[in-house]
Order: structure tokens, then C-alpha cells, then sequence
């Protein structure tokens, strides 16, 4: 027997479904079937602006489409579910009344009212930073100039008349079939190539024009494969033309040999014309790359010597080139060299014995038998101590298996570099089971380098105990960012607690309660995990202590009645080597509480145990070759289990007292 109010309940839900028939639902019906048409046809399709009596239709029509909306969506939520023949055609005209919205909103937008020279401004901001970042090789798909030209006619105006959007030219090939062919004349000359060639040159050229007398960033490279076919000899076409504007370049980055650079920088090999000579100057050259990929030759390059603008370099080779280059005036330099005997210490005794004005300093991949000829010939890298007053930057990697030689070499070239200045300090080396010994050197030199004013601090694969942790925190006052690999002997909470807070102790006085670093990065790797251990079984542990340390920050501040809580804490990251430990980390985090012990820590994890138990029975039933007991377990089984466990899972109350805050984890690379 039902209840006696459930034909009252009947009645008006009845009364309700009657209601909906009378002048309303004409009005939804008439909303329905009608079209609504624009007022400014002519402006939907070009980038022009309303002038005031179209905004005011355009305004008029805008909130007649609101109100279409609104009766839209009522009749869609008054029409049974299972009824998709009535639905679908509301679907269908809410979906146009919102697109004719956002096509007629867009009219309004003062973005095409702006001025042609904020225009412009803006256009600019597309473009690559290639003034103050080092020049790489970008695709033109990457430099947003053809497309804003090809916007509307307003917008390709002020394009072609903006010269600085046509000013980079990020990828000019010098070993295209097209260009060998034509300058070698070594095969018969192909009608399609010969217009591809020519269009392509025509390209250029306009490219060229309409830079006007701008600084260019240009890109040359020759491929791998190509680089023995290259000599000095070959000009393409297309070198001879942009050696026409070389007094424009302000930035020039070369991937290919040492001939490529020959060819493009040799005073003695006529560029323009056949028969006449023309010595590159590089009067606007700031910016200079190179990506040798091939040994170089006896010849010496001197045309960088006299660029009088050029403060950043960067050189990648097996060797370093035999290139003069104006290190007094040298404000950034990159050297990445694989291999070599006496060629790279010399390289380097010679940045720091002239390029005292450096405020970047970057020596990748020193190589031991480079050192140790140092080390024989010479006796220490640097003689005198050098001071590097504006040096800001400065970053030594070593990726040699045999460490230990290299320690007193890299001791006494950081005990000779006095800098007063620097902000941020990378050492890399090779890993070391026994702990490291690099860590006494670089304290060392942090005491008598005049660096305690660091910022930011890189060790990579140097593995320190948390006593020599905290011991660098005293002789870096104001580090605020610490890069580390996960060392494998050292517990993680404590590591955590030195960095974070400065010391181990529990008892932490108010005055030391506020964290000691800003930013903590961990990052983890395979081979730093003990051999008896998985990744599985250690990532709980490391994530667990340090989400505790967080919590206990965060609770010690709501003592102390922070404002700005979340601005005070600092970020703890974990950084992992592959996107499997990454996935597994997020998934601890993701159901992990507390301390691990607390009534709804136990909660979330018997929910996720059971759902784990939901998608394997699923999984099974899947791959079994009966369908139907696929069908019977999925409808059976899966659904009743997942709302049970939803049900639980909205029946649980958070406790607000157990947060982590600023703890991340990502799978990215080392920087």
C-alpha cells in the first residue's frame, strides 16, 4: 500500500507535465524551430571592426540569443532521457545559438580596435625570443610571420610593414639536392628542380626585402650525412645571398663541419661575385653558435675576432675549433667538447685568463686525458687566482668513469675562481657508491671562492650524507634552491628535514620554524635504488617521510598564524627517470594521508584495494572467450562493486588537519 501522500506527489508532478503545454511551451517550441540570423553578416567573416550601430545590433542580438539559451536548455532538461528524437533537435539548435554567441562576442573584442602599432607589438611578441636566449635551429612552421600576414588585409599590412617579423630565418639548408646540383653542375638539371630552386630563392629574397636594414637571425646547417661532401668550395646560391646582408647578422648559428664555417667566414674565397673578395666583418654579430659534427682542420678562423658586438658564444665539437674569438668582451660562453687532449684545457685557460666580464660560464663534458695533460704539462689549470667580479653563472659537468684524478684538478680550478657574484653554481659528475668525494672540494671553494651568496645550487650525481648537507646549508645563508640526486644510503627524512629546516632535531625553535630552502628537488634514478629494493617498495617510504616534514611545517605555521601559508612553504619536487616510477609515485600520493595510520588513510586504502580487485575481475572477464560471462560479469559484478565503492567514497569526510602542500612529482629531465 503506498504512502498517502504519493498521490498528492502524483497529482503534482502530473499538474506540472499539463502546465508545460500552456503559452510556455509555445514559446519553447517557437525558440525550437526558429533561425536566428545575424545582424552584421558582412563582419563574421573579416577581421574588421563594428562601428557603433552595428555594436548596438550586435548587443541587441547577443542577449536575444541568451535568452534562447536559457529556453533551449529548459526544454532539453524538461524532455525524458530516453527520448533522443526530441532531444537531438534541441541539442542541435543549442549548439548553434551558443557558436552564433561566440562568433558575434568576437565582434566586440577591443583586440580589433587596437592601433596598427599595438598591432604590431603584438605580432612581435610571436616571434622567438632569439635576443637574449642562445640561438637554436627552429622550423619555419614555429615563426608565426606568414600566418599573421595571411589573417586579413588589415593584418598582412601591417605585417609586410613591420620588417622585425621577417627579420629570423631559422632554418636555411646548405645541402638540399636542389642547391648541389645547380652549384657543382655534376648531373643534368631537372625542369622541376630548376622551379623549386628559383621559387625558393624568390622566397628568400622577398623574406629578405621585407626585413628592410634589421637585424637577422639566421640559421645555416648541413646534415650529418652530408658533411664530407662538403668543402670550403661550395656556395649555393642561397649562401651567396645572405652573405650579401651579412652586416646584418645578429645572431648566426651553424650545425655542419668546419668547412661550413670556412665557407661562410674565409676572407680569402670571393662570396659575392666570382673573381671578387669580400671580408666578413660581423659588425652586428651578438650571438654566435656552433655545432661542429665532424673534426676540424688546420685552418684558423679569425673573422669572429673582430666582431666587436659578439658577447655570446657557444661552441659544440669533438674538439675545439681552432676559432678566434673576442674573449674580453665575452659575456656568455657554452663549451660542450667529447673529446681531445691539450685542446680543451687550453680552450679553457683561455676564457678565464681574457673573458673577465663573463656573467655565464659553461664547461660540459671535460674529458680525463684533457686534464690530466694539463695536469703534466702544465701543472694546474690556472696559475693565478682569477676573479670573475660579474659572473653569475657557472656550470662544470664531468661524465668520466675515472673520478678521482679529476677531483684535484676540478679543487684547484674552483679554488682559483674568485666570485664575488655568482647566483647559481652546476657540478655533475660521475656517481659514486661510496660517497662522493666532490662535496669537501665544493665546500672548499664556497669558503674561499666568495660564494656564500648562491641562490641556487646543482649537484648532480654527487651523493652527500645528511652531515655534509647540513654543513653546506651554513656555508650558503641565503641558498634558496637545492637540485640533488636521491642519495642511497642517507635516510630521506632526514635529508628532507636538513634541507627543509636546516637540522634533524624535532624540537625546532620558533625562531628556526620557517623553512630553510625555497625549493627542494629530488631526483631519483634506477641506479640509485638498493639492488634488494623496487621502486615500489621504495617510493612509499621516500614519499611518506617526506610528506610528513610538509605537514609538520604546515601544522607548526597554523601555530604561528601564518597569512600566507602556502607562500611560506616550500616546494618539494621528485623527479624521475622514466614515466613508470612517475605514475607509481602520483598513485601513492593520490591515496596516501598523514602518517599512514589515520581512520580515513585506512579508508581510501581499502577503496583502493578494492578497486584495484574490480578492474583485474574486469580485465579477466574481458579476455575470457565467452562473451556472454563477459556481459553477466560486467553488469553483475563491475557495476554493483563500483557504486558500492562510490557510495563509500562520498560518505567519507576529509580531515582538514592532514594536508601536503607543495609536493609534486614529474618525470622530467635534468636541466
Amino acid at each position: 500500500m503506498p504512502p498517502a501522500h504519493w498521490h498528492r506527489v502524483r497529482l503534482s508532478r502530473l499538474f506540472s507535465f499539463l502546465g508545460r503545454h500552456e503559452p510556455e511551451s509555445d514559446a519553447i517550441r517557437t525558440q525550437i524551430s526558429s533561425v536566428q540570423h545575424s545582424p552584421v553578416q558582412h563582419l563574421l567573416d573579416t577581421n574588421a571592426a563594428p562601428n557603433p550601430q552595428e555594436r548596438t545590433r550586435i548587443l541587441e542580438a547577443l542577449s536575444s540569443a541568451r535568452n534562447r539559451e536559457c529556453a533551449l536548455e529548459q526544454a532539453l532538461a524538461n524532455t525524458p532521457l530516453g527520448d533522443e528524437s526530441a532531444r537531438e533537435p534541441i541539442r542541435a539548435r543549442l549548439t548553434e545559438t551558443q557558436a552564433f554567441q561566440t562568433r558575434h562576442q568576437a565582434l566586440l573584442s577591443q583586440f580589433r580596435t587596437l592601433p596598427n602599432e599595438l598591432l604590431a607589438l603584438v605580432f612581435l611578441a610571436c616571434l622567438p625570443d632569439a635576443a637574449s636566449t642562445p640561438w637554436t635551429g627552429l622550423s619555419w612552421a614555429q615563426i608565426g610571420s606568414f600566418r599573421l600576414s595571411q589573417v586579413c588585409r588589415k593584418w598582412r599590412r601591417i605585417a609586410i610593414t613591420t620588417p622585425e617579423l621577417w627579420s629570423v630565418l631559422p632554418d636555411i639548408p646548405l645541402d638540399h639536392p636542389k642547391f648541389s646540383e645547380f652549384a657543382r653542375s655534376q648531373a643534368p638539371m631537372v625542369l622541376q628542380w630548376a622551379l623549386d630552386m628559383y621559387s625558393y630563392l624568390k622566397f628568400m629574397e622577398e623574406v629578405l626585402r621585407r626585413s628592410r636594414e634589421k637585424d637577422l637571425y639566421i640559421h645555416i646547417s648541413v646534415l650529418p650525412s652530408s658533411t664530407r661532401y662538403f668543402d670550403a668550395s661550395f656556395r649555393p646560391p642561397i649562401l651567396k645571398m645572405l652573405l650579401k646582408h651579412e652586416s646584418r647578422w645578429a645572431a648566426l648559428g651553424i650545425d655542419g663541419n668546419f668547412d661550413t664555417v670556412t665557407a661562410i667566414c674565409d676572407p680569402g674565397i670571393g662570396h659575392l661575385e666570382e673573381g671578387s673578395l669580400h671580408s666578413v666583418r660581423f659588425l652586428r654579430l651578438r650571438r654566435l653558435r656552433l655545432n661542429l659534427q665532424t673534426a676540424h682542420n688546420s685552418r684558423v678562423i679569425g673573422a669572429f675576432a673582430e666582431a666587436p658586438a659578439l658577447i655570446d658564444v657557444t661552441i659544440s665539437a669533438c674538439a675545439p675549433p681552432d676559432i678566434r674569438l673576442p674573449f674580453h668582451q665575452l659575456r656568455n660562453y657554452r663549451g660542450n667538447f667529447t673529446s681531445g687532449f691539450m685542446a680543451p684545457v687550453c680552450t679553457l685557460s683561455s676564457v678565464l685568463d681574457q673573458a673577465r666580464s663573463l656573467q655565464v660560464l659553461d664547461i660540459f663534458t671535460i674529458g680525463y686525458s684533457a686534464w690530466m695533460h694539463a695536469m703534466t704539462h702544465h701543472g694546474s689549470i690556472l696559475k693565478n687566482a682569477v676573479t670573475l667580479e660579474h659572473l653569475r653563472f657557472l656550470a662544470i659537468r664531468l661524465e668520466e668513469p675515472r673520478t678521482w684524478p679529476v677531483i684535484r684538478v676540478l679543487g684547484e680550478l674552483l679554488d682559483h675562481l674568485i666570485t664575488p657574484s655568482l647566483e647559481e653554481l652546476r657540478v655533475g659528475g660521475q656517481r659514486h657508491k661510496d660517497g662522493s668525494p666532490f662535496l669537501p672540494v665544493i665546500l672548499r671553494s664556497i669558503a674561499t671562492g666568495g660564494r656564500s651568496s648562491m641562490r641556487r645550487l646543482y649537484l648532480w650525481r654527487i651523493h652527500f650524507t645528511s652531515d655534509q648537507l647540513e654543513k653546506l646549508l651554513k656555508a650558503t645563508p641565503l641558498l634558496e634552491e637545492l637540485n640533488i640526486n636521491l642519495p642511497a644510503h642517507v635516510r630521506v627524512s632526514d635529508l628532507v628535514k636538513v634541507a627543509l629546516l636546516g637540522t634533524i632535531s624535532r624540537q625546532i625553535s620558533a625562531s628556526r620554524a620557517r623553512p630553510r630552502l625555497k625549493s627542494l628537488v629530488l631526483h631519483v634514478l634506477k641506479e640509485d635504488i638498493e639492488n634488494d629494493e623496487t621502486i615500489a617498495e621504495t617510493l612509499p617510504e621516500v614519499v611518506r617521510e617526506s610528506g610528513c616534514v610538509l605537514s609538520r611545517l604546515r601544522s607548526r605555521y597554523n601555530v604561528q598564524a601564518h597569512a600566507d601559508i602556502e607562500d611560506c612553504l616550500p616546494a618539494l619536487r621528485f623527479i624521475f627517470s622514466g614515466m613508470g616510477e612517475t605514475r607509481c609515485a602520483q598513485k601513492i600520493l593520490n591515496f596516501w594521508v598523514g602518517d599512514g595510520n589515520t581512520a580515513i588513510d585506512r579508508s581510501i586504502g581499502v577503496l583502493y584495494c578494492r578497486l584495484e580487485d574490480i578492474l583485474f575481475l574486469l580485465e579477466d572477464a574481458h579476455f575470457n572467450e565467452s562473451r556472454n560471462r563477459w556481459t553477466e560479469s560486467f553488469l553483475g559484478l563491475f557495476a554493483s562493486e563500483l557504486n558500492s565503492v562510490m557510495n563509500d567514497v562520498e560518505a567519507l569526510e576529509l580531515d582538514k588537519n592532514e594536508q601536503v602542500s607543495q609536493l609534486f612529482v614529474s618525470s622530467e629531465s635534468y636541466p
